[in-house]
């Protein structure tokens, strides 16, 4: 592999912890915006969301003191500046790596659920599993280089199997839940339909972007070998699956609303109005519930609120 330029680690580098850090502020309104609306939430949801986001803290606070070490404290200093950093195999490998897998799990549940199958959930666990074991082969290359100041011929191909095990992951779960959404011929009304496909075309888009950003970090892995153009990719891109993760559980809100204006406007008087034309008292309306397709709504709906 050729030799890495101090120019070309210093870019990319300093332009990661930027992405970082500015992904880190749409997060924090995310989940306040998750807290707020969603307190009621299953538990194990709302730990891993709040345990999500504590992660992505604690990578950004390290992200900044690894900034600060080496542009400020280490001007100048090429050594400090080729280590990438004290605690970048922590933040990166380890922090980012567990992040991404998390998300991925997510996915692999919510496609157990809507295919009704383990086994194409189990597929992408298989690959979840794969990528965070690479992960953390290369957090060990990292740290060892932190330690002696030289980088093992292994740690390319540690990093090129975590980058092409991200990118499948990422590339079959959206290829699943497009054709899910392809196949799905819809129930219940129109409302139904337009929050359910609301939903679906969310979690579309988001996974085909992040499938298109791991692929862009496998070609600037491979086509730059010279070059640490991916690190860009590979600092932020946790903060990217997060934030993406979040977007899907907070556009529940809009599905909640729908099912408030449905059990508002399912419910009837029965009776026209409490008195007769010859002035007599009669008993007051009652107010009868008429079923409607909440029910399954609620079902498909739960599919991506767990």
């Amino acid at each position: 592999m050729a030799p890495v330029s101090a120019s070309s680690m210093a870019g990319p580098l300093l332009i990661g912890f930027l992405l970082n850090t500015g992904l880190f502020g749409i997060l924090s309104s995310q989940i306040y915006g998750y807290h707020l609306s969603f307190p009621n939430d299953k538990l194990h949801l709302r730990l891993l969301a709040y345990s999500m986001f504590l992660a992505e803290m604690a990578q950004t606070i390290l992200t900044i003191c690894d900034g600060y070490w080496i542009f400020v404290t280490g001007f100048g200093d090429t050594s400090i500046l080729m280590s990438a950093g004290r605690m970048y195999w922590v933040y990166s490998p380890i922090i980012g790596g567990a992040s991404v897998v998390a998300t991925h799990m997510y996915s692999a549940h919510r496609i157990s659920i809507l295919y009704n199958s383990r086994t194409l959930a189990f597929i992408v666990v298989v690959i979840s599993v794969a990528e965070f074991v690479a992960a953390l082969v290369s957090a060990c290359h990292l740290r060892n280089q932190a330690l002696s100041g030289s980088k093992p011929d292994t740690h390319y191909i540690s990093v090129l199997i975590w980058t092409v095990a991200c990118s499948l992951c990422d590339t079959t779960i959206a290829v699943l839940m497009t054709l899910w959404l392809l196949r799905w011929g819809g129930t219940g009304s129109k409302a139904t339909r337009t929050i359910v496909t609301r939903l679906l075309w969310l979690s579309v888009e988001t996974g085909v972007m992040l499938a298109a950003l791991a692929i862009a970090e496998l070609i600037l892995l491979v086509d730059h070998p010279g070059q640490e153009y991916f690190i860009i990719i590979i600092i932020a891109i946790s903060k990217c699956h997060s934030v993406t993760w979040f977007a899907s559980l907070n556009n529940r809100t809009g599905a909640r609303r729908l099912e408030d204006s449905i059990f508002e406007t399912g419910i009837q008087f029965q009776g026209a109005s409490t008195r007769t034309q010859t002035g007599a008292q009669c008993n007051p309306p009652v107010p009868v519930w008429l079923p409607s397709h909440s029910f399954s709504r609620k079902i498909e709906v739960q599919s991506f609120g767990v």
